[in-house]
């Protein structure tokens, strides 16, 4: 008796905070109920299993058994991380008949496998699976072929790639997403029989250009009918085939000769490039334009990161793509009137230049902007600001909540920018509607931050990222010397 008061306390410090946070309409218990009314009320199951909904199963351990019409729930999404208890690890494991998406780190799947072998449990229910790393291992992975053949409705799957990744024949897999921490062989003899496949998205664990490259042998394509969307993130290739409608999100060096290389085939294809530029000057940049940039005719999506300061981007010469992402430490940019895009974002590590030769015309030319950095070079942000109010447009604005974070402003209010476009990862399925997103903890729930629209803004001296004449001396200062070494 004791055990099970001490296990109602624990549900209520954990319900609280969900149900103060659940989507507005939602039938809510009565917050201002007594803590001894709230011990004794047997809520219905189908309240239970909405409420399920929006808890990790970490959390519904703790609230599970308080009530008895919880033990009629069975939960849809299941999620085992690190700190979930053996309680929560065994309750997950009876629920994987009825469930419908898992997410658990590599090292439970050898776990699962024996329970599957054993008939105490089936996963034929899946259609999700998402396995969490690192750490991972070979040793980890050696039984998820098994397991996949097991679970034949997944039709989205994110998993780290061992050394040599095989998938059986999977008819209902829609969407692949694999992280590859060693070499993997001739990958493409791994999904042929994935003919279903829509989206494929494959990236190095340090998912970043510079880090290490692996060679897939040939990655002929073409044999996945359905494939629409294929990204490929810092890997090198010998040769590469996709269906003729399949787009491509690739990740190029700013010297790369298109026309030569491995993506010679499907130049056509490629709607989106990631490029890094080190120490940009006019001379680097044209050869980037020439090589990389204008032979690419159906290029939509440029996303361009630079490591300089002095030098200043004029963007006219990006004007055809529909989308335009610009990061830097510090970023010098100049917007030519005339030019347009459907998206521009900047984003500045540490100082941020605009100068707008026509700012009006750019409010009515550009539909989506952000801009997020930690000062402001000049006060033309703040001239398209008013600019935006003037107009009736209205903007949010987020404050660092650290030292170390960035002031935000965009619009449309409604759009949070910054996010990923590439339409094949997790997050752009859940964005989507082709995945679910799995709870977090109860305890760290997302806020998300307040936006105000522009006639809250306060500019004053050295706030919101505005320079004081002695402040302006200072980087002016550490420009010269930057600009010297």
């Amino acid at each position: 008796m004791a055990r099970l008061e001490h296990n109602r306390e624990l549900s209520l410090a954990v319900l609280r905070p969900i149900l103060s946070n659940l989507p507005s309409g939602f039938d809510r218990v009565p917050l201002e109920m007594s803590q001894e009314e709230l011990k004794e009320a047997d809520l219905p199951a189908e309240l239970w299993a909405r409420v399920s909904a929006h808890m990790s199963l970490r959390d519904w351990v703790r609230v599970s058994g308080t009530c008895r019409s919880t033990r009629a729930v069975r939960l849809k999404k299941l999620t085992i991380n690190r700190k979930t208890p053996a309680a929560g690890v065994q309750r997950a494991s009876r629920m994987l008949e009825s469930a419908e998406a898992l997410r658990l780190p590599a090292h439970y799947l050898q776990q699962i496998e024996e329970g599957v072998a054993e008939g105490l449990y089936s996963i034929k229910q899946l259609q999700q699976l998402i396995i969490d790393a690192p750490p991972c291992t070979d040793s980890m992975l050696s039984c998820l072929s098994w397991l996949l053949t097991e679970a034949c409705k997944v039709e989205v799957l994110v998993t780290p790639a061992g050394s040599r990744p095989y998938f059986p024949p999977m008819a209902a897999l829609k969407h692949l997403q694999l992280t590859f921490f060693n070499d993997p062989g001739n990958f493409c003899r791994a999904v042929r029989n994935c003919t279903a496949l829509e989206t494929l998205h494959l990236h190095t664990h340090e998912g970043r250009m510079g880090s290490k490259v692996f060679r897939l042998g040939g990655l002929e394509m073409d044999g996945l009918p359905h494939l629409r969307l294929f990204v490929l993130k810092a890997y090198a290739q010998d040769l590469i085939k996709v269906p003729k409608g399949c787009q491509v999100h690739i990740q190029v060096y700013c010297g790369t000769d298109m026309q030569r290389s491995m993506w010679r085939g499907v130049l056509g294809n490629i709607h989106s490039i990631d490029a890094s530029i080190l120490m940009p000057d006019a001379p680097i940049l044209e050869v980037f334009l020439d090589k990389a940039f204008t032979p690419l005719q159906n290029l939509r999506i440029l996303n361009l990161h630079v490591y300089s300061s002095s030098f200043v981007f004029n963007l006219a010469e990006f004007a055809r793509v529909e989308k335009l992402c610009i990061s830097g430490r510090n970023l010098n940019i100049y917007l030519p009137a005339g030019v347009s895009w459907d998206t521009l974002e900047l984003d500045a590590k540490d100082k941020l230049n605009l100068k707008f030769e026509d700012l009006n015309g750019f409010l009515l030319s550009v539909p989506r902007f952000a801009a997020r950095f930690r000062f402001l070079r000049n006060t033309q942000a703040l001239q398209l600001c008013t600019a935006m109010a003037l107009n009736g447009i209205k903007c949010a604005f987020e404050d660092p909540e650290e030292e170390q974070d960035k002031y935000m402003f965009w619009y449309p209010v409604e759009q949070r920018p910054f996010g990923c476009c590439c339409g094949a990862c997790l997050d752009c399925l859940v964005a989507s509607g082709q995945a679910v997103e799995h709870v977090a903890e109860a305890g760290l729930p997302h806020h998300p931050p307040p936006q105000h629209d522009i006639f809250e803004f306060d500019y004053g001296p050295g706030i919101g990222g505005l320079f004081s004449d002695e402040e302006e001396e200072i980087f002016d200062e550490e420009d010269e010397e930057e600009g010297e070494v």
